[in-house]
């Protein structure tokens, strides 16, 4: 009974697995048709796509060549157009230049029939040539004499004039004033309301002297600023470029203290480094170049004692000497030992009161400072300050030279050197010289003082727009004097380097 139980019970499960066999083909089967099915009416709607994309595009395509057809027609009807416009236009022309051309054939046949009607005879035409030169030479004969009556009378207003400004002396014939004449002021020239005694306009037309005739300055013009000849300004050869590039270059660490340029008559050598800060480009007067450059300078005043005067006309003062003249000094009015020396005639070689010009350049102000020339005129009685930077405060200016005259002339009291006339009588005048653009040509502008500044005269070598050509040659100048104890070991250095 066990047994058979068993089998219907197997037969039973078997019976079971196989119902569920068949159900899950059933499944799988229905599956698979969903799946096709599916697929069918994918495939269908990409179908529908595909067609309303090539109905879009040959829509779009139809269109396109609907504009197309439409453009080319509208440039069909532009073309023919213009063709009409341009063949109104060329017969419009052609009658135009029909009409011209008749016009210009008339106006020559009446242009030849007047040319025959007028045409004189060759005779007349002879004598007329010969009537018409002999007026044009007896006019250039008459103007002529006209112009010799002006020079004349020119010459004799001249002449009038000239006695006039400079007391019956001649001037040079290329001076030529440019500024008032202000005489007899010795108020201050920096008040509110400055009032001389008289004021006279000088000409600005250049005189015509005949003859060279020694020029005096007279005491009744007080200062009469006159120009100069333009000044050319020097080309640099080839070998004097090569000079400048190695003397203004930067130094090296051994060429600094290497000196370039030595002379007897120098308190100071410059070293290369000295010339590099102040002679190159946008470089800085020191005082130490400044003092060396001073005695260059004063070796040629000293030419005229050569030649057996007993003073030089000018004398220039260091750079330290009017910096002193300005601090307060004792009150027993005695001088250091410092400014005694410079105006001694035992240790100066000769009579500083006897000199025409004295000149004191000045440092002024702090950070990089401002030099600036004081020019004491002993013959014409004045002060003139030449200053190439206009100053904010012209009192303050004003008062420090003051301070400096009058220190001066104590001074040459205190060491027994005469002078004609007394201290208040020295009228401080600011000249009107050429201005810098910049910070740093003011010790330049000074050594140009130096050097040009004869008392009334301002010349064209002093203008700001060929400083840097002045940097160079002054330095050039020095350096190739004969006195340079350095330029010959200096020039080996050069060669050897080309």
């Amino acid at each position: 009974m066990d047994v058979a139980h068993s089998l219907a019970l197997e037969a039973k499960q078997n019976g079971e697995q196989d119902g569920e066999e068949e159900e899950n083909g059933e499944q799988h089967e229905r599956e698979r048709k969903q799946d096709e099915e599916n697929e069918e009416e994918q495939d269908e709607e990409e179908q529908q796509r595909e067609r309303k994309r090539t109905k879009g595009n040959e829509e779009e395509e139809e269109e396109e060549e609907e504009e197309e057809e439409e453009e080319e027609e509208e440039e069909e009807e532009e073309e023919e157009e213009e063709e009409v416009y341009i063949s109104e236009d060329s017969e419009e022309e052609d009658a135009d230049s029909e009409e011209e051309e008749e016009e210009e054939e008339e106006e020559e046949e009446e242009e030849e029939e007047q040319r025959q009607e007028e045409q004189p005879n060759e005779e007349e035409q002879e004598e007329r040539e010969k009537d018409k030169e002999e007026e044009q030479e007896g006019e250039k004969e008459k103007e002529k004499d006209k112009e010799k009556e002006k020079e004349q009378e020119h010459t004799e207003d001249d002449e009038e004039e000239q006695e006039r400004e400079y007391g019956g002396h001649g001037g040079n014939e290329w001076e030529t004033p440019i500024c008032e004449v202000i005489k007899n002021s010795s108020t201050n020239v920096l008040g509110d309301t400055p009032t001389p005694k008289e004021t006279k306009v000088v000409s600005t037309q250049p005189t015509k002297r005949q003859g060279n005739r020694p020029i005096k300055q007279s005491k009744s013009t007080r200062h009469p600023y006159v120009s100069q000849p333009a000044f050319k300004v020097q080309k640099m050869t080839k070998d004097k470029k090569k000079i400048l590039d190695y003397l203004i270059r930067r130094p090296t660490k051994v060429m600094k203290d290497e000196v370039c340029i030595a002379m007897k008559s120098m308190k100071w050598p410059l070293t290369f480094n000295n010339v590099y800060e102040s002679f190159r480009a946008k470089g800085l007067m020191s005082n130490t170049v400044l003092d060396s450059v001073r005695d260059w300078l004063m070796l040629k005043e000293m030419k005229e004692i050569e030649k057996g005067k007993s003073h030089p006309r000018r004398h220039i003062f260091p750079s330290h000497f009017a910096k002193n003249l300005l601090e307060p000094t004792r009150k027993n009015s005695r001088f250091p030992n410092v400014l005694r020396e410079q105006v001694d005639t035992k240790k100066v070689g000769y009579d500083v009161g006897k000199c025409d010009q004295l000149l004191l350049p000045l440092l002024v102000g702090t950070d990089r400072g401002h030099w600036f020339c004081i020019a004491i005129s002993l013959v014409d009685v004045r002060v003139d300050v030449l200053d190439s930077l206009k100053p904010n405060d012209l009192d303050d200016r004003f008062s420090k030279v003051k301070t400096i005259r009058d220190n001066l002339f104590r001074l040459l009291e205190a060491c027994d050197i005469k002078v004609t006339h007394s201290c208040d009588e020295y009228a401080i005048e600011f000249v009107p010289v050429p201005q810098q653009d910049n910070c740093q040509d003011c010790g330049i502008h000074v050594i140009k003082y130096f050097e040009l500044w004869k008392g009334r005269s301002c010349s064209s070598q002093m203008d700001c727009h060929i400083v840097d050509n002045a940097r160079s040659w002054i330095l050039y100048t020095i350096f190739t004097d004969e006195r340079n104890q350095r330029r010959d070991q200096v020039m080996k250095a050069i060669n050897s380097r080309s």
